[in-house]
């Protein structure tokens, strides 16, 4: 049950992280939406020729939708269907030239990524088993730290890594410090889950409906994505986002050895 929760923990940890960069990351791999500022809007073609050459470029495509932005500069949207299929093409207004994906992989795969870290890209189902997933982080948190208290005569050593000792010493001292240090943040993203969770699926009980107060929503979400991080301190941001992962891997690395070691006292 612990590999399968650090696993699940693992998956948020990296999805959330990529998120934090998600307004820069859509920016960039965004296609731009202006060609030639100023352009005379009578130089671009009319909609029945742009298109025959959207169906000259996807042949057995045909046109379905077409968006004409009404800027003089901007480019044209197409929608196109062959029964099966639906693409969306940006295409130049004034040669009729295909330009590409509208909406291109990149952008497809940012949006799937967030999706997942916010349902595991199985809509409300997924959002109960994030519900589930924040209430098991916040377990782990608590049981944490409580394995982790060594008593208080030698609990300041626990605090720090030396980094000159064996390598299964120095990845149980990293375990233990990153978590001692790092466990108000894991509490906070489990506890701050469970009220998403709970704001997007609100308790009933007979005819009384227990919902998450809008304020208290909006706040759980600040803390939770770490809104309030600048620019200039979101990397830093972004690395403590991956501390779960990290705490995961270091777990997994001791248990490993704790299981190797079992097995060759077994096999003797």
């Amino acid at each position: 049950m612990g590999i399968g929760v650090g696993l699940y923990v693992f998956l948020i940890s990296v999805s959330g992280t990529a998120l934090i960069f998600y307004p820069e990351l859509y920016a960039a791999f965004s296609p731009r939406s202006d060609i030639l500022p100023g352009s005379d809007r009578s130089d671009r073609l009319d909609l029945p020729t742009l298109k025959r050459a959207a169906e000259r470029a996807h042949p057995g495509f045909e046109v379905n939708w077409i968006w004409d932005r009404k800027g003089s500069s901007e480019l044209i949207e197409i929608w196109m269907s062959d029964g099966v299929k639906q693409q969306q093409c940006l295409f130049d207004p004034f040669t009729g030239r295909d330009l590409g994906e509208a909406i291109p992989k990149t952008i497809q795969f940012l949006n799937w990524v967030k999706k997942l870290h916010a349902n595991l890209a199985l809509g409300r189902a997924g959002q109960l088993i994030n519900g589930i997933g924040a209430v098991l982080l916040v377990v782990l948190g608590i049981t944490g730290a409580v394995i982790w208290w060594p008593g208080r005569r030698s609990w300041k050593r626990h605090l720090t890594v030396r980094p000159r000792v064996c390598f299964k010493r120095l990845n149980w001292e990293l375990h233990s410090a990153i978590g001692f240090w790092t466990v108000p943040l894991v509490l906070t993203w489990g506890l701050t889950g469970i009220v998403l969770v709970l704001a997007k699926n609100p308790v009933r009980h007979f005819d009384v409906v227990m919902a998450i107060p809008t304020d208290l929503a909006g706040m759980c979400y600040t803390l939770h994505v770490g809104r309030f991080a600048s620019t200039p301190i979101k990397p830093l941001w972004g690395f403590i986002g991956l501390i779960p992962s990290i705490l995961f891997i270091t777990g997994v690395i001791m248990w490993w050895k704790r299981s190797a070691t079992n097995r060759q006292v077994r096999f003797r």
